[in-house]
């Protein structure tokens, strides 16, 4: 589906502009902070983008304007996903995340959740990590199918029975774990301090 533009020569109006600002505002900083799962700043970002975007290239029927500019910020939130998750997967191996430094427990606890994430994830086949991966990326479910040659309805079923059969796999690594009495949260307290 194509949107209709109205060409540069009809500006939207500053007035018809401060009112959709001031309806729509509001609402869309909310929903943007729903996608991206972080706080207003960034949110609010997406949306005085989506507001740069109506005042340069308004759609043909401004009795819309509210969906469209929904549309907007949905698409520029998925965008923003998708360079976070490239920006994560280029970081180098051992960079960290971010600056906090983490107690002995943290670092410890981490790595055997992580090593126990990865050999739940060696138990996945191929398509299913890999559509795990995709939609953690935030690639859209469309995306997903067209990397993997699935129906865009397949791949719920296929993400939802992917996460299924993760947790259950991490499950019994944890109780893997327990049975070789490895340190678990509970026990962080009996590994003995150099």
């Amino acid at each position: 589906m194509q949107s209709k533009r109205v060409g540069p020569a009809s500006l939207l109006p500053a007035r018809r502009l401060d009112q959709l600002y001031d309806r729509h505002f509001d609402s869309l900083v909310r929903y943007a902070a729903r996608i991206l799962q972080t706080d207003a700043v960034l949110a609010e970002d997406v949306v005085q983008e989506t507001f740069t975007r109506l005042m340069t290239a308004p759609p043909r029927d401004l009795a819309r304007a509210g969906a469209w500019l929904r549309v907007v910020v949905q698409r520029l939130c998925y965008d923003q996903l998708r360079r976070q998750g490239r920006e994560i997967l280029m970081q180098a191996p051992g960079e960290p995340e971010n600056a906090r430094s983490s107690s002995a427990e943290e670092v410890v606890m981490g790595r055997l959740d992580r090593e126990r994430v990865r050999r739940a994830l060696e138990r996945l086949t191929a398509r299913e990590s890999r559509a795990l991966w995709l939609r953690h990326a935030g690639y859209s479910y469309r995306e997903i199918g067209q990397a993997l040659n699935l129906e865009p309805n397949q791949v719920g079923v296929v993400l939802f029975r992917s996460m299924q059969k993760l947790k259950r796999a991490y499950d019994e690594e944890e109780e893997r774990a327990d049975a070789n009495q490895l340190p678990t949260r509970s026990h962080v307290a009996e590994i003995p301090r150099p």
